[in-house]
This record gives structure tokens, sequence and C-alpha cells, in this order.
């Protein structure tokens, strides 16, 4: 009777401990799975942000060629003017030649950034994208209109 009782102890303690390594490797399991479901939802908002960027930044780019060839036009109209007409046209051309220029430099110097904010990517980046799109499509829009109401006088 003492050998039954001392085998369905050490039977009883045995299956204790493996059910405690099962409750472990569970635990460690669902540790594990979110860790992954972690990952996986870093690494899908840092891709988004990545393609809104790439949008932005071909949108952003074909403003300035826009800008550009408005400012162009508008170079031509002033040289076929004549006295002050030309004057205010060459003043507008220097002034949105500046801010266009401007307006470049700094959407090159925010993607040289974003570039360098994608190796340690937390949320203030899209952030601060959003920041920087909104400023610049506002500044760019500006810009054109003054262009394009010059081209049209």
């Amino acid at each position: 009777m003492k050998i039954i009782i001392k085998n369905t102890v050490f039977v009883l303690a045995i299956f204790a401990l493996l059910a405690n390594r099962c409750v472990k490797d569970s635990d460690e399991q669902t540790v594990d799975e979110e860790q992954a479901y972690s990952d996986a939802l870093y690494n899908q908002k840092k891709e988004q942000t990545v393609a809104d960027w790439s949008k932005f930044k071909k949108t952003a780019d074909n403003l300035v060629a826009v800008a550009r060839n408005n400012l162009n036009t508008l170079r031509v109209k002033e040289s076929k003017a004549k006295g002050d007409a030309q004057a205010n046209l060459d003043a507008i051309c220097g002034n949105t030649d500046y801010d266009l220029t401007r307006l470049q430099e700094e959407l090159e110097a925010r993607d040289v950034e974003f570039a360098e904010e994608l190796l340690h990517y937390d949320g203030s980046t899209a952030i601060k994208n959003n920041v920087f799109k909104n400023k610049f499509l506002h500044e760019m829009l500006e810009l054109n209109t003054v262009l394009e109401e010059a081209i049209d006088e």
C-alpha cells in the first residue's frame, strides 16, 4: 500500500510539473504571438508611411514642375512686356523663383530626413510628414496662384 501511495504521489508530482511546464510554454507562446503581432503592426505602419510619402513626393515633384513651367511662361511674358509691366513681372518672377527654390530645397531636405528617420521609425515620422505635406501644399498652391494670375493679366 505504501508503494502504491508513493508511486501515486510521484506520478501526481510529475503531472503537476508537466502541467506547470505546459502553462509556462503557453505563456511564452502568447508573449511570442503578441510580439509577432506588434512587429507586424509596426511594419504595416512603417510601410504605409513610406507609401504615403512616396505618393506625396511624386505629387510634390509634379507641382514643382508645373510651377517651373508657369515661371518660364511668365518670364517669356516679361521679356515681351515694356516699362512698369516688365518691372512688375520681373519682381514677381524674382520672388516666385526664390520661393520655388526654397520649397524645392525644403522638400529635398525633408526627403533626406525621412530616409534617416526610417532607420528608427516611430509614429512621429508620419506626423512630421503630414505637417510638412500640409505646409508644402499650401505654399505651392499660393505660389502657383500668384504665377497663374500674373500670366493671365
